[in-house]
């Protein structure tokens, strides 16, 4: 089974697990899962492969420290190491992929925008290709560099029981409210320079749904070169 499916039998036979186990295995799960840096399909093999160990085990009145010991941090530390990354052309296409993603998605807002605020006043269609190009690249590394720190976050906080849910609530969504903004307001202060032209936001919405078609090949393309 490719990855994909092996998440969809997880998520199915997670139901069979009692309501402490659960708690226990999930927090594996996230762990494990949040190194974006390991190969999907392995990583979720392994998961699985736990997930039966735990299954068998609970079945015969076992606990997960018998299994697994009482540092879950620990084990699932050993089985990380022993994991191999996700190869440089997989990592370099599904990069590509959430790239393009992320520039038809903001050149259709964009393009909608324009439309809108058009009914209410005259918009200028002048933009500049220099100031576009540094907005987006400023906006895909905020992007980039929040999912890093959500990831990081989810990393600490797997096996920190004693972490208070409204903290933690309080910083995911500071994170979130800063990087909302970053990528908002940030590249409205970058002076415009570069090549100048005009572009409607009909047709901003057209090339957006065209870049969003190249991203969904590329991912096509991703998924079978796994």
């Amino acid at each position: 089974m490719d990855s994909k499916e092996l998440i969809k039998l997880n998520n199915e036979k997670r139901k069979q697990l009692t309501k402490e186990n659960v708690k226990y295995y999930d927090q594996m799960l996230l762990y494990i899962r949040s190194h974006l840096i390991l190969s999907e399909q392995q990583t979720e093999e392994i998961l699985m492969e736990l997930l039966d160990h735990l299954l068998e085990a609970q079945n015969k009145g076992k606990t997960v420290e018998d299994i697994f010991g009482k540092d879950l941090k620990s084990y699932c530390d050993e089985l990380i190491r022993q994991l191999p990354k996700e190869n440089g052309k997989t990592s370099f296409t599904f990069i590509t992929y959430l790239i393009t993603m992320i520039a038809g998605i903001m050149i259709m807002i964009s393009g909608l925008a324009n439309i809108i605020t058009g009914f209410f006043k005259k918009f200028d269609h002048t933009f500049f290709l220099g100031t576009t190009i540094v907005g987006f690249v400023i906006q895909v590394l905020m992007i980039f560099l929040f999912v890093y720190f959500v990831f990081s976050w989810i990393k600490w906080s797997a096996f920190n029981e004693n972490l208070n849910k409204i903290v933690e609530f309080l910083i995911i969504f500071l994170l979130s409210s800063l990087a909302f903004f970053g990528i908002i307001f940030i590249p409205k202060w970058i002076p415009p320079f570069g090549v100048e032209f005009e572009i409607s936001g009909y047709v901003m919405i057209i090339i957006g749904l065209i870049i969003l078609f190249i991203s969904k090949w590329i991912n096509i393309k991703f998924r079978l070169t796994r």
